[in-house]
């Protein structure tokens, strides 16, 4: 029994370490979720555009357009942006349906299949913040497929869609495996005793 718990403990806190691991990357994490008769994507997080090739200058809004990898997230009216080429892309995260958001705020950031798309001028490893919001809609009439979706940055930086809250976040399974792997110190302590 002392040997099945040790091996427990052990593996609780290299689950504890991978996670810790992961969160250290930066990461622009994005949650899609259905808040009342709303759907609110919520984004914050950095980004290194270490690699990345500026493509264009332009200007984008709040939208989501699934089938295309189109996702915008930030204010409604019209904001300029600054877009860059070479993501890996995790391919369509739902039908296609061109939806735009009704109100927003924050950072306009977003990705268009393997394209990133950030507030113009923006400096690698600010901080970003935005939300968008769909009014009177569901997941599932924007056309979203519940799940969890990263464009990778040649920096290995994510960009992060979590559709429907379908995974956990790092820094709860990092919390839920220390205090796993406590109780299983505390239990092999209390059985040597």
């Amino acid at each position: 029994m002392r040997r099945f718990v040790s091996k427990l403990s052990t593996m609780f806190v290299g689950v504890a370490l991978i996670a810790a691991a992961q969160t250290a990357s930066a990461t622009l994490l994005v949650d899609a979720s259905q808040v009342g008769s709303d759907v609110v994507f919520t984004a914050s997080g950095t980004l290194d555009l270490t690699g990345l090739t500026l493509n264009n200058n332009t200007s984008c809004l709040g939208l989501a357009r699934p089938a295309l990898e189109i996702l915008c997230v930030g204010p409604k009216p019209s904001q300029p942006v600054d877009v860059y080429r070479s993501l890996t892309s995790p391919g369509a995260f739902g039908t296609s349906t061109l939806n735009l958001a009704d109100f927003g705020s924050g950072d306009m950031v977003g990705v268009s299949g393997t394209l990133l798309i950030v507030p113009l001028d923006y400096v690698s490893g600010t901080a970003l913040s935005s939300s968008s919001t769909y009014s009177n809609s569901t997941i599932a009439s924007l056309g979203l497929t519940a799940g969890s979706y990263s464009w990778v940055l040649p920096s290995a930086d994510t960009f992060t869609l979590t559709i429907g809250n379908a995974v956990p976040e790092p820094a709860t399974l990092m919390l839920m495996s220390l205090g796993l792997g406590g109780l299983g110190f505390a239990r092999r302590r209390k059985d040597g005793a």
